[in-house]
């Protein structure tokens, strides 16, 4: 086609609005994204193409100016291109959605032609507009196969029940898991109302309407209950109920997922019910282990009747404490709910405000007790414990023997001990009991490894069990100390 009359010469005259309009029209054509093909009527010949059809089908311009249409139709091996000029003379505007063309490189693409007939001057011609349909066929067909994959997917899950209800509660879709899990068949189950999985007394409470409030107001509803098949059993089921929502955010409907778990609630009842009766026999074994200790402790109190001799009724005593100092840590546990552990902070408390009024004037003894919280376990406990007994009783009866002074007892936590920077907690540390009197003090050069005093070598022996380490302290009167790791067994880790 010659182009000469549509551009302008080299010094162009004044144009006048028509050429400006040609002018506009050329800068459209060659720029367009759609495909252009102008055609003679009259001869069928191809008389002007855009570059943008030469991109989709691979063609040069001087490929296919100057051809017929039925030509350039076999180029395409698009035989329904040719027909479209046919189809102008009965209308002026035709089109064919996804003709299949054939690229010069032999790939196939898809594509729209919109046909329109007009007239240049006299000549009669048709503008073919293409466009190129070949993503957007890709991505429908991407899509089919993702929602095919996707129908398959779900179909195929057995395990879980997968169903989908509209904002009103109705099921509108059923898997085949649904199925198998709840009896009912995906006829029978479609356009019902979710409530029907229920059981009564939870359609009585409403639940099935405040799941659904749940996930519309928070996105999402979960739940572990009851729920009833078609023929009226009962299993118990773990679900999740969520949102459908459209690209423009408005709500569709919900999708639920619920898995069978009767199985392991069922594990769990046992468990829990195997827990319970074994924390029940522990609490009654506590309960009779410091029912037979106080026992023991009648039994010494008895025995002490048939002599007279100070040094022997002193030795029951002191048993007979050492046997309720034990007696009372069972005593703390049977009263707890970790029937393990007890808190030693307030055991120590009781314990000193007992012996001091067991062993001296309450108006002449000044008691000080500052004790921090602490939790042991039964191993730990029943040691510290007796040495707690040990230490205080000698206080008050050897340092404090005239009945005047000041006891103190303390329980912390030793400082620097654990390593918070290197994420250790205080459980990682050490700890401490000391007892303090304002008695004379201890013998000059006083050895508790080796002194032969019972309650001395008692109480070195229960410190190396605690792996721990005992230290006598400067006065003025008796300062003893029994330091202790809280994790047992690490005692290696001594501070200071």
């Amino acid at each position: 086609m010659d182009h000469s009359n549509n551009l302008q010469s080299p010094n162009p005259a004044p144009t006048s609005s028509g050429d400006m309009g040609e002018i506009r029209f050329r800068r459209l054509f060659e720029t367009a994204k759609d495909g252009i093909v102008v055609v003679d009527v009259d001869s069928g010949i191809v008389q002007d193409v855009n570059p943008r059809f030469g991109t989709l089908t691979g063609y040069a311009r001087e490929e296919l100016e100057g051809k017929s249409i039925d030509e350039v139709g076999r180029l395409l091996d698009s035989p329904q291109i040719a027909a479209v000029i046919t189809s102008t003379r009965q209308s002026d505007i035709v089109r064919h959605d996804e003709l299949a063309v054939k690229r010069k490189d032999q790939r196939l693409a898809h594509v729209d032609i919109v046909a329109n007939s007009y007239t240049v001057g006299p000549q009669p011609v048709v503008q073919l507009n293409v466009r190129d349909v070949s993503p957007r066929r890709e991505a429908a067909r991407a899509l089919r196969e993702s929602e095919e994959r996707f129908r398959l997917f779900v179909e195929s899950v057995s395990d879980y029940a997968m169903f989908q209800i509209d904002r009103a509660g109705r099921i509108l879709t059923w898997n085949a898991g649904a199925e198998r899990l709840l009896g009912w068949a995906e006829a029978e189950a479609v356009g019902k109302d979710v409530s029907m999985l229920f059981v009564p007394e939870d359609v009585i409470r409403g639940e099935p309407e405040r799941e659904i409030e749940t996930a519309r107001r928070t996105g999402r509803a979960e739940d572990e209950r009851w729920h009833k098949r078609k023929d009226g059993s009962r299993f118990f089921a773990s679900g999740v109920l969520t949102q459908l929502r459209d690209e423009e955010a408005n709500l569709l409907g919900f999708a639920k997922i619920m898995r069978d778990i009767t199985a392991r609630k069922e594990q769990e009842d046992q468990l829990r019910r195997s827990v319970e009766e074994k924390s029940t026999l522990v609490r009654e074994i506590h309960h009779r282990v410091k029912n037979n200790l106080q026992v023991i402790v009648s039994l010494l109190s008895l025995q002490s009747n048939y002599t007279d001799d100070p040094k022997t009724l002193a030795a029951f005593e002191e048993t007979q404490g050492r046997v309720q100092a034990i007696a009372r840590i069972h005593e703390r546990l049977y009263a707890s709910d970790d029937l393990a552990e007890v808190e030693f902070g307030s055991y120590l408390a009781n314990l000193t405000e007992e012996l001091v009024a067991l062993h001296a004037a309450a108006d002449r003894v000044s008691c000080q007790i500052n004790v921090e919280d602490l939790v042991l376990n039964i191993e730990q406990a029943i040691p510290l414990g007796l040495i707690a007994n040990e230490l205080i009783l000698n206080s008050l009866k050897h340092g404090l023997g005239d009945g005047t002074g000041t006891l103190t007892v303390l329980l912390s936590y030793v400082p620097g001990s654990y390593d918070a920077d290197a994420g250790q907690t205080a459980d990682d540390g050490w700890a401490q009991v000391s007892v303090r009197d304002t008695g004379p003090g201890l013998p000059t050069g006083f050895d508790p490894f080796r002194t032969s005093s019972l309650g001395f070598r008692l109480i070195t022996l229960l410190a190396r069990q605690l792996t721990g380490r005992l230290q006598i302290g400067e006065g003025p009167g008796t300062v003893i100390t029994v330091g202790f790791p809280l994790r047992v067994g690490a005692g290696e880790r001594s501070p200071g």
